[in-house]
Order: C-alpha cells, then structure tokens, then sequence
C-alpha cells in the first residue's frame, strides 16, 4: 500500500510541477534591496557546545524505529555523545554538505480525514520520517543561522504568518478581520481571495528555491551549497 501510495504522489506532484515550471519561468529575476546583505558561511559550533546540547535534547520526544540513535538514549547520554554529535554539525555546517545517509527517511502514508476511504490514494498523505535523529540536530543549528541572518537584515516577509516566531494562523486571521472591518467602517468593498495550492510543499521547483535563496536573502558559496546538495 505504501508502495503505491509513494508511486502516486509522486505521479501527482511531477504533474503539477509540470504546470507551474512555465509560470516560475515567467516570475523573473529578483534582487536585493542591499546588496551587501550575504551569507556564505556558517559559523562553527564546536566552541559552544552548550548551543549543540540545546540543540540535541530540547526538542527530541520521538525517533524514528530504524533510528541507530533513539532519541532516548541521545537525552540519557547526551554528555558523552556531544563531542561527536558537535564534529557532525560542524562537518556538514563547514562543507556544505549533508549526507545521504543523515537525508534518509522512513515513509508512512497517513489518512487526510479519519472517515476517509482507504481504497483512494489521493485520500492519503505522505509522513517523511527522517532515520537519524543527528539529521534534525543539523537541521535545527542551520535554522538558528539562518534565522539570524534573515531577522538581523530584515528580511522577514511582514504579512508571513506561519513558520515565523510570534506569530500563527491566529495571526493571519486576527489580520483579515481587521482588514474587512476597516474596510466596512470607511464604506469600501471588501473581497477575499482564498487559495488552496495542492501538494504546495511538494510541487516547489528547487533550482527556482535556490534562485531566490540567493537573490532575495544573499545566500551564496557553502550555505547555498548546503541547500543544493
């Protein structure tokens, strides 16, 4: 079943992508407001270990079943594994690479709805679980770099709700009905256009991705390398 489910997610999302190359293609270049925004490092780690233990036990709850080094025996024995956990943040951070092995995942298809009908594939959604826990305490140390680097040269979008500290879909909707209100107090139309991409996280064009990484947020040389490879 998960076999199939795989082999029609992926027939799905190479349709879409289809459709929406042509329109990327038409979105055109995009630039910096200062071009001397850039970020073409990341900085090592292995002198603040303290942040590689934030890292490594503040967010693990759960690991996957095929994973060498359970998220419980990382919590229980996270002082004599830090060195080593430390040495693999660093490799990938200052190569620009992170392994296939670290990109590895377990699949599990999971119903959209409870209620839905098993026998529909599109009824299903896809769970990427990734095999070593290490791969999300890289994951979450290029976060905190790259989240810096965006929040120091503002280069937050304003009106991003999700994905963002200090905001949510709470938010996004506290926005809106601001936005109709005022619209109706000064007597004006109000429209709301509401869109619902399917597969959106699926269909995203990655040499497009890496463009605007590059253009839009300064990204270059071993940080954009890290996304790429």
């Amino acid at each position: 079943m998960t076999l199939l489910i795989l082999i029609f997610s992926v027939k799905k999302s190479a349709k879409l992508h289809c459709g929406l190359s042509e329109k990327q293609a038409c979105l055109g270049p995009l630039s910096l407001s200062d071009g001397n925004i850039e970020l073409s490092d990341f900085r090592a780690v292995t002198h603040r270990q303290e942040e590689v233990r934030e890292l490594a036990t503040k967010p693990l709850s759960k690991s996957c079943q095929l994973d060498p080094l359970p998220a419980i025996i990382m919590k229980g024995f996270v002082d004599t594994l830090l060195p080593v956990i430390t040495d693999i943040v660093n490799m990938s951070l200052l190569t620009g690479v992170m392994p296939d092995s670290l990109k590895t995942a377990k699949l599990h298809p999971l119903l959209k709805k409870q209620n839905a009908d098993h026998s529909e594939h599109s009824n299903f959604r896809l769970i990427s679980n990734l095999l070593a826990m290490v791969s999300k305490v890289v994951e979450k140390a290029v976060v905190v770099q790259l989240t810096e680097h965006v929040t120091t040269h503002n280069l937050e979008e304003p009106l991003q709700s999700a994905y963002k500290k200090g905001d949510s879909t709470e938010t996004a909707l506290i926005k809106v009905q601001n936005n109709i209100l005022r619209a109706i107090d000064n007597i004006d139309s109000a429209i709301l256009l509401m869109l619902d991409l399917s597969a959106a996280f699926d269909t995203v064009e990655h040499s497009f991705l890496l463009t605007r990484l590059s253009t839009s947020y300064g990204l270059s040389g071993v940080v954009l390398d890290w996304f790429a490879i």
